[in-house]
C-alpha cells in the first residue's frame, strides 16, 4: 500500500513538473499569463498536488484500518480492497480529466476575447460564402413563413362540415378577411354577391363535394383556384382571368353572359375528369357553347417524375370555340402552348 501511494505521488509530482514547462494546449507562455489569476487554483500543477494528496490520504486510511483489525488482511480481503482503491482513484482521475477539459474551454474562450480573436468570423473565403448562404436561406425562410402567417390570418375558412348550407358570403360573414377558402363542405350552396362592399383578393374552393358556388364579386388577382372537388357546380359572374382546376371531377363551369374575355381568359386544369365549361360565343346570344374535358382522353402521359395527373393542359377561346391544349414551360416557368413556342421560335426567341 505504502509502495501504491509513494508511486502515486511521484507521478503526481512529475506531472506538475511537466506542467510547469508547457501549458496543456500548447499554448505560448505569454498567453498563460494572460489568464494567470483566473487560472491558478485550477492549473494541471494544483490537480496534481490534490491527487496526490487524495492517494496519501487513502493509503493511509488503509493502514490504519489494517492497524485496527489487527495483523495483515488475507490475499482476497487485499485483493478487494485494491480493486476499491483503484476504482475510487479511477473515478477522481475521470472526474478530473472532465473538469479540466471545461476548464481549458473556458481559458481558451477568455484568452480569445483578451487577444480580440471572433470563433464566429469565418476562416476562409468559401467559408464566409457558406455562412452568407446560410444567412440568405435563414432570412428567405423567416420572409416565407411571414407571408404564409399573414395569408393565413387573412383567409376566411367557409364551410367546414357543413352539410345543406347555404350562405350569402359578405361582409358580415367575412369581416375584414379578404381571402375566400371554402372548403370541406357537403351538398351546400355559397353566394359571393355582387354587390360586395369589400374587394377580395383571391378565392379557393377545395375539398368539397356536390356544392354550387356563385362568384360575383371580382377579386384583385382575378385568379379562383378549385383542387379536389366533386360533382360542383362553379357560376362565374363576375370577370376572373384564370381559373385553376386540379384533380377534380364531374365538374360544371358556367360563365355568364359578358362575363367570359375571349381573347384573355383562360382555364389552366390537371387531373380533372368528366367536366365541362360553359361559355357564351363572342357573337353574344342566348346559347352557351360547351366544352368537355378529362385528362385521360386529352392523352395525359407520365414524363420523368410527373404523373398523369400533374400532367397540364390550358381551355381558351380560339377560331370561334373553346379548345384544349398542352401547357410547356418556357425557363422562366412561363405556361406555353405549342402554337405559342412555334411562333417564338420563328421570331428567334427559343426560351
Amino acid at each position: 500500500v505504502a509502495a501504491a501511494a509513494a508511486a502515486a505521488v511521484a507521478a503526481a509530482a512529475a506531472a506538475a513538473a511537466a506542467a510547469d514547462q508547457t501549458d496543456r494546449g500548447g499554448q505560448p507562455l505569454a498567453w498563460r499569463s494572460a489568464v494567470h489569476t483566473h487560472t491558478r487554483l485550477h492549473s494541471p500543477e494544483h490537480r496534481a498536488r490534490e491527487a496526490a494528496a487524495a492517494a496519501v490520504e487513502i493509503a493511509a486510511a488503509m493502514t490504519q484500518q489494517q492497524e485496527q483489525q489487527g495483523g495483515a488482511p488475507d490475499s482476497a480481503e487485499l485483493a478487494a480492497k485494491r480493486a476499491d482503491y483503484y476504482s475510487k482513484w479511477d473515478k477522481f482521475a475521470a472526474e478530473s480529466v472532465k473538469e479540466a477539459e471545461k476548464e481549458d474551454e473556458k481559458l481558451a474562450e477568455e484568452a480569445a476575447r483578451q487577444l480580440g480573436i471572433d470563433k464566429s468570423a469565418p476562416k476562409s473565403e468559401a467559408e464566409k460564402k457558406d455562412m452568407e448562404k446560410r444567412e440568405a436561406l435563414k432570412a428567405a425562410k423567416k420572409l416565407w413563413d411571414d407571408k404564409k402567417m399573414s395569408e393565413a390570418a387573412a383567409k376566411a375558412i367557409i364551410g367546414e362540415d357543413h352539410d345543406g348550407a347555404e350562405h350569402v358570403v359578405d361582409e358580415a360573414l367575412l369581416g375584414s378577411k379578404r381571402v375566400v377558402h371554402f372548403k370541406n363542405s357537403k351538398n351546400s350552396t355559397y353566394r359571393i354577391p355582387t354587390g360586395l362592399n369589400m374587394r377580395l383578393v383571391k378565392v379557393f374552393i377545395e375539398d368539397c363535394e356536390n356544392c354550387t358556388f356563385e362568384i360575383g364579386a371580382i377579386t384583385i388577382s382575378q385568379h379562383v383556384e378549385i383542387s379536389h372537388c366533386t360533382g360542383c357546380e362553379i357560376v362565374v359572374k363576375a370577370p376572373q382571368s384564370i381559373l385553376q382546376i386540379d384533380l377534380c371531377k364531374d365538374l360544371n363551369v358556367h360563365y355568364e353572359q359578358n362575363v367570359f374575355d375571349h381573347k384573355e381568359h383562360k382555364v389552366f386544369h390537371a387531373g380533372v375528369s368528366t367536366s365541362t365549361i360553359h361559355v357564351f360565343p363572342e357573337s353574344g346570344g342566348a346559347d352557351k357553347h360547351s366544352h368537355d374535358v378529362d385528362y385521360i382522353e386529352l392523352g395525359a402521359r407520365e414524363m420523368n417524375e410527373r404523373t398523369k395527373e400533374e400532367h397540364q393542359f390550358i381551355t381558351h377561346w380560339q377560331n370561334g370555340r373553346l379548345v384544349t391544349e398542352e401547357v410547356f414551360r418556357s425557363k422562366g416557368n412561363m405556361p406555353l402552348t405549342r402554337k405559342q413556342i412555334e411562333e417564338a421560335e420563328r421570331l428567334g426567341d427559343g426560351d
